[in-house]
């Protein structure tokens, strides 16, 4: 076969659809867009979207306040995943290195693959996307590459399939079929026709 297939195949059911999503608005990206500086001043400690992220998005960006608190204003959601009620990543006096971050979401991208679900939305912070992006595209074709690293603006969503290559999920095939053999020779449906033909053809060699 002339040439290299440039195109992966999968099956299905080790595929899921995910649509990325940053979050809304927050006070603290008004505030970062004059100076960046601001995103490390506590006065947006957990800050609140702005009108504008409000109607863009759903829900309150950085340092994450306790579950506790978060129940009452969000009562649709389920946090029983939550190991934690407090926010243990955070760390007033260190940041997550971008090694650490991608690591995260490594991990996070291989939970998502145990999950029965096969569409599913994710709402993060940009820097997370970002490193977890980073992850994904290298064997591709440089546009593609430099459509998925693309920086996320605010409440932009993007979807993207992702293949189960090492079977860490377990999920089974919902559009597969079987098939089956059928009792005794898997022969064609014309069989007697030629094998009628066929004892034709050598009676009237021998005649």
């Amino acid at each position: 076969m002339a040439g290299t297939l440039d195109t992966g195949l999968y099956p299905l059911h080790h595929c899921k659809t995910l649509h990325l999503v940053r979050h809304g608005q927050g006070y603290h990206n008004v505030a970062g867009e004059k100076d960046h500086d601001a995103y490390m001043s506590y006065e947006f400690f957990d800050t609140s979207l702005t009108p504008l992220g409000w109607c863009q998005g759903l829900h309150p960006c950085d340092k994450r306040k306790n579950i506790d608190e978060y129940r009452p204003l969000f009562p649709g959601i389920d946090f029983s995943l939550i190991e934690t009620n407090e926010d243990l990543l955070w760390k007033p006096d260190a940041r997550e290195t971008r090694i650490e971050i991608a690591a995260r979401g490594r991990a996070f991208m291989n939970w998502l693959l145990t999950r029965k679900e096969k569409e599913i939305a994710v709402v993060s912070h940009s820097s997370f996307l970002i490193h977890t992006l980073g992850l994904f595209g290298n064997d591709c074709h440089s546009l593609l590459r430099k459509e998925i690293h693309k920086a996320y603006a605010n409440c932009e969503l993007r979807s993207f399939v992702i293949v189960d290559r090492c079977a860490i999920g377990t999920n089974l095939p919902l559009t597969n079929f079987s098939g089956g053999i059928p009792r005794g020779p898997d022969v064609p449906s014309d069989y007697e026709d030629v094998k009628s033909l066929d004892t034709r053809d050598k009676t009237s060699t021998t005649s």
